[in-house]
């Protein structure tokens, strides 16, 4: 079974199988520390078929639900946060909130400017 690593270290020891584990680099476990490792908040199965729910465009419409961030990789969660300057430390459960909170506070709001989305004015 492959798992990836997505917590906040560079790489962590996976002494079950005596293996270096490179944040974000697949490795190759035996299914049985596979499926433990996974149970984990800092590990994802990388060959687990996407959860379609949660692949919606996280710039939701203001009034509408947040898509559920947490059963994206940590890596994914990185990517998100890091495309809006927010900070990308943290383990995958901090990361999901924290985007979800950045998600409610400025949906229907244009993040570049902090302006609403229906803002007509423009200044040269």
């Amino acid at each position: 079974m492959r798992v990836v690593y997505d917590g906040p270290y560079r790489a962590v020891n996976v002494a079950a199988v005596g293996l270096i584990a490179l944040r974000g680099e697949p490795i190759e476990v035996p299914d049985v520390v596979g499926l433990s490792l996974i149970e984990q908040d800092t590990w994802s199965d990388p060959d687990a078929p996407p959860d379609t729910a949660t692949m919606a465009d996280p710039a939701v419409p203001a009034g509408t639900d947040v898509p559920d961030y947490r059963s994206w990789s940590a890596a994914r969660l990185r990517e998100a946060l890091a495309g809006r300057r927010l900070p990308t430390d943290g383990t995958r459960p901090v990361l999901a909130e924290r985007l979800a909170d950045h998600v409610r506070t400025t949906a229907g709001r244009d993040e570049r400017t902090g302006d609403d989305e229906t803002t007509a004015e423009v200044t040269p």
